[in-house]
């Protein structure tokens, strides 16, 4: 799951992690995306270090926790936040990510005013494989 911050303290919330619980700064769109591995429970008590309890609240009625993954991206309330209830093990859970941080990158891109197109299809590809490579170098998943 991921959440991300607009604002400069989002410098702060960079520096906090969680085992199965990440923030992933994406620097250079000036955003940090928050990944969940876990489940409803988990997610709530991490919550806790970095939002207010409406904020908590939204976040917690709107994700699928039935779902193989969710993005949750909500500009006004400054969240961006993907959920796996586990840790991708293989190609098909994989897959499953790369599919949310593609609504991951849809969202940073419509929040900067970059439509996708011909033109910008690198620049939409680039921040798929970013995110890809910062989240398996963070949580040191491994495929087998």
């Amino acid at each position: 799951m991921i959440i991300y911050y607009f604002t400069p303290t989002s410098i702060f919330f960079t520096q906090i992690t969680h085992r199965m619980n990440k923030i992933i700064n994406i620097d250079i769109f000036c955003r940090d995306l928050m990944v969940h591995f876990g489940n409803r429970k988990e997610l709530k008590d991490v919550l806790k270090r970095y939002c207010d309890k409406q904020t908590i609240k939204y976040v917690i009625n709107e994700i699928d926790f039935s779902a193989k993954g969710y993005t949750l991206c909500n500009s006004n309330k400054k969240v961006l936040i993907v959920y796996m209830p586990t840790k991708p093990y293989d190609s098909k859970s994989m897959g499953f990510l790369i599919h949310e941080l593609l609504h991951v990158t849809n969202c940073i891109m419509e929040e900067i005013g970059v439509e996708p197109s011909e033109s910008s299809e690198e620049a939409y590809a680039y921040l798929i494989g970013f995110l890809t490579r910062r989240i398996i170098d963070e949580f040191s998943i491994s495929l087998s």
